[in-house]
């Protein structure tokens, strides 16, 4: 497991199987209010969701541990890659994306695994230190459609590091770490929930 030297960590089996459970059905709950199709790569959880959950506290202290401060949650989705047309995820930092909600403030996404990911399904993968660089620009990109349409502009500035993850895995990463998805070819859903943690605002007691 890296560390926060390297940008990301793995803590392996963070949740149980029971809350990996609940967290699935709450995403077929939030399509069905919704009529989200299954097709969808993106399904927003409510806001405040985390906090009401008993997920919240303990990937909360994940994040926390990454960024050296109290944290809150901002941001929680549910990322899906469909069986076979799972788009991929392109190179990006997340920091560019969240520039105006964060003003200068730190972050971390605890991207929690609910089901396997390996490299046949579209597992994470990050270039380890890549957060002590520059922010990278991101712009929309021609090609294979992704799942934001954009990526980060300019050469990788060292090797990526694949991070299969099992159901009940989580993974922090540094909003500024560079990291991204590869496509579903396999028979399976993969799906995943992100959160999204800053430092400086209100911590919401769970």
């Amino acid at each position: 497991m890296a560390g926060v030297e390297s940008g990301w960590a793995c803590h392996r089996q963070a949740v149980d199987p029971e809350a990996v459970a609940a967290a699935l059905d709450d995403l077929a709950a939030l399509r069905t209010a919704h009529g989200i199709g299954h097709a969808s790569h993106l399904v927003a959880a409510p806001a405040g969701w985390p906090h009401t959950d008993r997920l919240g506290a303990g990937l909360a202290a994940l994040a926390a541990a990454m960024l050296g401060a109290p944290v809150a949650c901002f941001a929680a989705t549910y990322v899906v890659k469909p069986a076979g047309v799972g788009m991929p995820t392109r190179w990006h930092q997340d920091a560019p994306a969240w520039a105006a909600r964060l003003e200068g403030r730190p972050a971390a996404t605890v991207w929690l695994a609910l089901t396997d990911a390996d490299e046949a399904n579209g597992c994470l993968e990050v270039v380890p230190g890549s957060h002590l660089g520059p922010l990278l620009p991101l712009e929309a990109h021609g090609g294979e459609p992704s799942i934001f349409g954009v990526a980060s502009v300019g050469p990788l500035p060292g090797p990526p590091e694949a991070l299969p993850a099992t159901a009940g895995d989580a993974i922090v990463v540094d909003a500024r770490l560079l990291h991204a998805a590869g496509p579903n070819r396999s028979a399976g859903d993969r799906v995943a929930l992100a959160l999204r943690y800053t430092t400086g605002l209100p911590v919401v007691a769970g």
